[in-house]
C-alpha cells in the first residue's frame, strides 16, 4: 500500500509535542535568565555585602567609620564599621547596606590580648 501525497505533507502529533516541549523549555530558561527572582537578588546582596564587610573589617580602623561603595550595577553601598575597646579586647562590627534598604548580616571580628601595636 502506498500513502497518498496528502498524508506525506502533514506533521505527526509526536513532532508537534516535541517542538512544543523544546520551545517551552527554552522559554523557561530565557525567563529565568532575564528576570531574577527576589530570592536570587537577596542571595547576591547578602554575598556581596558580606565581602564588603570582610574587606572593611580587615582594614582595622581606629574609630567608627562609614565606607561608601558603588558596585558594577550602579548600586550604592554603605558599610558601617563600629569599633569597641575594652581593657584586653578590641572588637569590630561591620554591616553593609545596599541602596539604604537591603541590609546584610553583621560581621564581627575581635582581637584579644596585646593589640596596642
Amino acid at each position: 500500500m502506498k500513502r497518498s501525497s496528502l498524508a506525506k505533507k502533514g506533521s505527526t502529533l509526536m513532532e508537534i509535542l516535541v517542538s512544543l516541549g523544546i520551545l517551552s523549555t527554552t522559554g523557561v530558561f530565557l525567563c529565568g535568565f532575564l528576570y531574577k527572582s527576589p530570592t536570587t537578588q537577596k542571595a547576591w546582596t547578602d554575598c556581596y555585602g558580606h565581602e564588603l564587610s570582610t574587606v572593611a573589617i580587615l582594614d582595622k580602623f581606629e574609630a567608627d567609620t562609614t565606607l561608601l561603595h558603588t558596585d558594577a550595577n550602579g548600586g550604592h553601598w554603605e558599610t558601617a564599621i563600629t569599633v569597641t575597646k575594652d581593657e584586653d579586647e578590641l572588637c569590630y562590627k561591620a554591616v553593609s547596606v545596599h541602596n539604604k534598604k537591603d541590609s546584610t548580616r553583621a560581621l564581627h571580628y575581635c582581637i584579644y590580648g596585646d593589640f596596642h601595636d
